[in-house]
């Protein structure tokens, strides 16, 4: 999937540049509707891998690598998702996410965000280098997040997870 030499890019807004350090890897992930253009400058320009759900908004775009942080290949996690969009799942060659990584994720967060789903999956096939995480606002406690409240925090689990 990926060497140790890459930047995981959240659509988070960024108060300095990182543009150098997210481009200077050899793979970059960048999530879902992304968004480069005038930001290309806070947040580099470079992209290898598009990190998807499927979701029936997220616009589909032509990858070289594909990456699905949820089985939606197995039919039984696929009827979890009623938003899926089917037919964009059929356009290209995706990678899912390994049965085994998610059953143990939705252990632990039962409705993972794609984001922390992502995270996850590169914590548990790499372990997860804080330096090469950009644009998730939720590691920041100064930032209300919705991923910090209700029952589950998903920020704990990336927490505890995280190479400092």
């Amino acid at each position: 999937m990926l060497s140790r030499n890459y930047s995981v890019v959240g659509n988070a807004p960024q108060d300095s540049s990182n543009a150098a350090k997210i481009d200077s890897a050899e793979h970059v992930l960048r999530f879902n509707n992304y968004k480069l253009g005038d930001h290309s400058s806070v947040v580099g320009s470079k992209v290898t891998h598009w990190v998807t759900s499927f979701y029936s908004d997220v616009v589909f775009r032509e990858h070289q690598h594909i990456l699905c942080p949820l089985p939606l290949n197995v039919n039984k996690y696929l009827v979890k998702y009623p938003g899926t969009n089917r037919a964009n799942l059929k356009k290209a060659y995706v990678q899912f996410m390994p049965v085994d990584i998610y059953e143990d994720l939705i252990k632990l967060v039962p409705k993972p965000s794609t984001g922390i789903a992502m995270l996850y999956w590169i914590h548990r096939t790499y372990g997860l280098d804080r330096s090469r995480v950009f644009g998730f606002n939720m590691f920041d406690r100064s930032q209300p997040h919705q991923l910090r409240s209700g029952k589950h925090s998903q920020v704990g689990l990336l927490e505890c997870c995280v190479e400092k």
